[in-house]
């Protein structure tokens, strides 16, 4: 035999070998092909979803932070309300003691104050 001659046995035998065993085995790498496009798409979910908690973390903060200015401009806003209030129940009293007669004891409406 010649050099050519085992080479194209081997290859030949090698085919026939692989051809073989790729029916035998062919389910099994079936499997393990599907498992592992499988644990990719798993993957894929996976970091998917870490972005979208992220995003929603994030969003979560900055409706926390809206939320604090909201309170703190209502507090401004009753404070406002409240001294305008104040003033308004002021200015209703001094209109109330009003003296139509000045420098007199006969001051209409009489008040305690001389």
């Amino acid at each position: 035999m010649n050099v050519i001659e085992v080479i194209s046995a081997i290859c030949g035998a090698g085919g026939i070998l692989g051809v073989v065993s790729y029916f035998l085995f062919f389910k099994e790498t079936k499997r393990i092909k599907k498992s592992e496009a499988k644990k990719g798409e798993l993957d894929n979910w996976e970091r998917q979803i870490e972005r979208y908690e992220k995003r929603l973390q994030e969003r979560d903060i900055k409706v926390d932070t809206l939320y604090t200015e909201l309170r703190k401009e209502q507090e401004k806003n009753l404070s406002l309300l409240e001294q305008i209030n104040n003033k308004e129940l002021e200015n209703k009293l001094l209109i109330i003691q009003k003296c139509e007669v000045r420098g007199c004891t006969s001051r209409k409406p009489p008040s305690d104050n001389y």
